[in-house]
């Protein structure tokens, strides 16, 4: 186990929050929490909590070091992303999350702060491996996706690989336990409705103005991904990654490097036939 310490910080409304609210709400929620951190990573967890709300106890605390910590060695080692930063993780009362990052649910990477903003409700098993986490490692993909790679605003891109590594959109229960559901499943749904996207679909949409929902965009961005590293190579993820937004549509299939119409082809077969 990692040595783990333990203070307490303050912070003021205004340097969490993402959503703008009157001056009494802001002096209401701000407040003391408490920070778990080792070398690189901080665990935050607020101090203000009513009755209903998660408190994650200190051995699923010190689980989700490992958890993380296990996930960057992983991407260092297999894709060259680095975290040089340290990443900040705040786990959010269910209470006050609507207020302050604007979810009940699930959460947020910013770049500007440099920190997960997550609203957790409990542990949940990843599909991946059967780990348990407080919040898996779709933000954590974007900090290093920022930290290495700089910004883009191809939806595609950005929450394809994010969506990629975490395995999962959404939850189900099993056995009365919370499970991530799996991509495939919805995948597997959206084959019987007909509601399959190809490439041109699913590049078309922009993190600033977007049209496909997350349930279908998600599970289906994650298939791509999968599909572009088999074929293609991480590094090819990387020369896209790096087109301006407004080129992506345009030049994505002559940089893969074939015929629109082949790469399509080939996509359509990979997430109808192979894909799971």
């Amino acid at each position: 186990m990692r040595d783990v310490k333990k203070r307490k910080t303050f912070f003021n409304y205004n340097e969490l929050a993402l959503i703008s609210a009157p001056i009494e709400t802001q002096e209401e929620l701000s407040f003391e929490w408490t920070e778990y951190y080792t070398e690189n990573i901080s665990i935050f967890i607020a101090d203000e909590k009513s009755s209903d709300d998660y408190l994650p106890s200190y051995d699923e605390i010190n689980n989700e070091f490992e958890v993380q910590y296990k996930f960057l060695d992983n991407m260092r080692l297999a894709y060259k992303l680095f975290n040089d930063n340290r990443l900040n993780i705040f786990i959010f009362p269910k209470h006050i999350s609507e207020v302050m990052i604007g979810t009940s649910g699930g959460g947020f990477y910013n770049g500007e702060k440099n920190s997960i903003l997550f609203c957790s409700s409990g542990t949940i098993k990843l599909p991946r491996n059967n780990e348990i986490s407080l919040i898996g490692y779709h933000e954590t993909v974007h900090f290093l996706q920022f930290e290495n790679l700089g910004i883009s605003y191809s939806r595609l891109l950005v929450e394809g690989l994010a969506n990629y590594f975490d395995g999962a959109y959404g939850i189900e229960y099993v056995e009365e336990k919370i499970n991530k559901k799996q991509h495939y499943k919805w995948i597997e749904e959206q084959k019987k409705s007909n509601n399959i996207l190809c490439i041109n679909d699913l590049v078309q949409d922009s993190l600033l103005s977007y049209k496909i929902d997350e349930s279908i965009f998600y599970p289906q961005s994650a298939a791509f991904i999968s599909w572009l590293l088999a074929k293609y190579g991480f590094d090819k993820y990387k020369e896209l990654y790096r087109l301006e937004y407004e080129l992506i549509s345009g030049k994505i299939y002559d940089v893969i490097g074939d015929r629109k119409e082949t790469i399509e082809n080939d996509y359509k077969d990979y997430i109808l036939n192979i894909y799971q």
